[in-house]
């Protein structure tokens, strides 16, 4: 009820636009009590003027705003799920940025030493370097100890 005083204003103008513009610039999830709320209201006023037919036009008035709050509710379900998702995205790379800097470093380690491996080590810092120089990740520095 809270938009009440407001919605008679409005039906009093007589300005369809008006009102509709109103209505968009409140908070999507209040719209659909919005809605209801002028329902009652023209309920009301229609009854006290004694005009029944009219109330028929009224009768899904409900269902309609049941039915655009519940888009509404999804659309913000999705958007939440997309945004968790991103957050996962974010720690799997993350995870995976933390693995590929600890190989660096045992790659490097293994170079420098001349570890028994280090012809494949040097292999695999090639193959490394291009996954950093593809994910935009590369900064020379961090293999100054082997070029």
């Amino acid at each position: 009820m809270q938009y009440r005083d407001k919605i008679i204003e409005l039906i009093r103008s007589d300005n369809n636009e008006e009102f509709i513009n109103w209505v968009q610039q409140q908070p999507l999830i209040e719209q659909p009590d919005i809605m209801r709320e002028f329902k009652q209201i023209m309920t009301e006023l229609l009854e006290n003027a004694g005009i029944t037919e009219e109330l028929k036009d009224l009768e899904d008035f409900d269902k309609k705003a049941d039915a655009y709050e519940e888009s509404i509710l999804d659309e913000q379900l999705a958007s939440l799920k997309l945004d968790i998702a991103k957050s996962d995205l974010d720690k799997q790379m993350e995870e995976v940025f933390t693995v590929v800097e600890g190989m660096r470093e045992y790659v490097i380690e293994c170079i420098v030493t001349n570890a028994d491996n280090a012809a494949e080590m040097r292999e695999l810092a090639q193959h490394i370097i291009h996954f950093e120089k593809e994910s935009g990740t590369y900064d020379p520095k961090n293999w100054e100890a082997i070029l």
